[in-house]
Formats: structure tokens, sequence, C-alpha cells
């Protein structure tokens, strides 16, 4: 399965946007961000309802998705707890200025670890690397630092600072955890 976040052109909106796919490729899910914010983009995302926060049952359990600060609301959190999702992922956009990095990563590593436990299950918060070349956060940085927790929010793996990483970690959701 992959999970991606993108931007998707609806009409005349665009929406900051994570997928689901399952292994052939046959989209599962898909989650408008919510808490946009407007003072990033011209003209601004248009913003996901509430309402869609779902969960998808895959072969490896229900699984939720969320974007970046969607997770910021604990509305939409505890919305998406009633569901009982298996496994929580989070595409990140978490950018600061270069020299706020490693310590603006720990705040991204505090917020992922309070909602897996909040959540009771296991959470991906993935961040991209690269800086910012518009806007008026240009400049600022995207610093990595993705992190997998468990459900007790007890860090299981983190990538590294400001570059690219890849690791494999072997987690059991759903009946597989049982």
């Amino acid at each position: 399965m992959v999970a991606i976040g993108l931007d998707e052109k609806d009409g005349d909106r665009l929406y900051d946007t994570a997928i689901l796919m399952d292994k052939s490729g046959k989209m599962l899910w898909k989650h408008r961000k919510i808490n946009v914010l407007p003072e990033l983009m011209t003209p601004p995302y248009s913003q996901g309802r509430p309402d869609d926060i779902g969960v998808v049952e895959t072969e490896f359990g229900r699984i939720a998705v969320l974007i970046c600060a969607d997770t910021f609301t604990d509305a939409f959190v505890e919305r998406l707890k009633a569901l009982k999702p298996d496994l929580m992922l989070v595409p990140y956009g978490w950018a600061a200025a270069n020299d706020k990095w490693p310590e603006h990563s720990r705040e991204l590593e505090e917020l992922v670890k309070r909602r897996a436990a909040q959540m009771r299950c296991p959470m991906a918060g993935v961040d991209l690397v690269g800086e910012m070349t518009h806007g008026p956060w240009s400049g600022w940085t995207y610093g990595g630092s993705s992190l997998v927790v468990d459900g007790e929010g007890r860090i299981l793996f983190i990538a590294r600072d400001r570059d690219t990483d890849l690791h494999v970690i072997d987690l059991a959701v759903g009946s597989l955890a049982k």
C-alpha cells in the first residue's frame, strides 16, 4: 500500500489531499485537509469537510488518514478516535527557518506522540525534506525527521533530520497486534 499527499484539482477548487492506494493501484481512501492555512497560499486551498473524516477497512486493519494541521484540532482527532482506527497515517509539511532545526522537529515528535496516545493506535507522521521557494515561508526548511510511534505514544523510529531517509519497520496493527 502507498499513502501520499498531493494537490487535487476538483473543478475550480484546489485541495490539499492525502490518498491511500492498495497494491493494485486502487484508491482506498481520500482525505481533504480541513484545517487549511490560508495565509500560505494565494489562492488558498479549499477546505475539506469534517464529516468526511473516516477510516478504511484494509487487509491490515482500519487505517485513518489526516493531513498536517488537521492533527492540531482536538475535535477532528476525537471524531477519528471514535472510529477506532488501527493505524493513523499523517503527511506533514512541518517547516521552520533553517536555524530552528533540529529543535523544531521535537515539536512534531511531541504532537505525534500525544495524538497516537490519545487515539490509542500507532501513527506514522511523515515530513518533507527541502526548502520552501514561494510564499510567506519562502526560505524555510521542511525538516524530515519523520517518525512512527506506537499506540502509547512511544517512538519506534525517527528518520534523519533535514535529509532523505528510508527505513522499513515491522509494525503489528489491527488483528495482527492481538
